[in-house]
Formats: C-alpha cells, sequence, structure tokens
C-alpha cells in the first residue's frame, strides 16, 4: 500500500523533497495522448491505494462504496474506481494523481518501477523528458515554486 502519510507529507513541505536527475529526465509519454495509450496500466497493476482523511471527506458517495477504510478496493489486480477515475479525475486519491511519480521512502520524486520494468508501454517514448510531460500535474499537486526548483536542478 502506498504511503499516504509520506505523499501528504511532502505536498505540504515540497521544498524537502529531492530530485534525482536520473529520474526526471527519463523519456515517458505522459501527455494526454499519451496517457490514452497506456490503458491505465498502472490502475490495473496497482498495490492498494488510500484516501487521505481530508480527501476522503470530499468524495461523493459514488466513490466511497468503493472503499473500505478508506482504502481503494482491488479486484483481482484491478483498481475498482479505474472507470469513475477516467470519468472523474478530480476524485482520484493523490497518490494515483501522482502517477507515473512517486516518492520513495529517501523523499526522492522518481517514476515508479513498475513503470519501467515493462510494464508501461509509453517509457523512454515520446520526445520530452517526464517533467516537462507531467508539468501540469507537478504544478498542480507541489505548486509553481516547487516546478521551478526542479527545472533549475536539472538544468
Amino acid at each position: 500500500m502506498y504511503d499516504i502519510k509520506r505523499i501528504e507529507y511532502y505536498v505540504k513541505h515540497p521544498e524537502e523533497i529531492r530530485i534525482s536527475k536520473k529520474w526526471m529526465l527519463q523519456r515517458l509519454d505522459c501527455t494526454p495522448a499519451g496517457r490514452l495509450n497506456c490503458e491505465g496500466f498502472c490502475c490495473y497493476n496497482k498495490d492498494h491505494v488510500m484516501y487521505s482523511e481530508e480527501e476522503f471527506d470530499t468524495l461523493p458517495d459514488f466513490f466511497k462504496i468503493h472503499t473500505k477504510d478508506r482504502v481503494v478496493k482491488n479486484k483481482d489486480g484491478i483498481c475498482e474506481l479505474i472507470d469513475l477515475c477516467l470519468k472523474h479525475p478530480e476524485y482520484k486519491p493523490l497518490a494515483c494523481k501522482l502517477i507515473p511519480l512517486t516518492i520513495d521512502k529517501n523523499g526522492i520524486l522518481r517514476i515508479q518501477y513498475g513503470a519501467i520494468c515493462g510494464g508501461c508501454p509509453n517509457f523512454k517514448k515520446g520526445d520530452k523528458p517526464v517533467y516537462v510531460t507531467m508539468k501540469e500535474d507537478i504544478i498542480h499537486i507541489f505548486g509553481q515554486e516547487f516546478y521551478d526548483r526542479l527545472v533549475e536542478e536539472l538544468i
């Protein structure tokens, strides 16, 4: 299960996130067109994901019925929310909004191992590094100031 407390902590303290050139300069086509090609690989092969208390309180009931104790139900390795999240991305758990990125236990923003181990059809595709194709999502989650620092450290 994803450590939601860790992710929440770094969302509130993005200045403490460590940045790895190795990970952020990888080509991964996470543009909207690229995501249509991925067919939800990360959603189909997902460990259980938990909503934070804050996120859970804002969920509509039609999302809550697919959770138990804030943990998203998973049936045969497939997230039960996959169809709902495609229609209502604003209700995706924070850990899922970060996909294909994650923050590891050392505080490093990186690509999830599952995406690079042959599972993601978009890995090493596209003409831009992941930090560029994920720009809007990174800014939405961590803020412009963090993104500016990210770019500065990578250049």
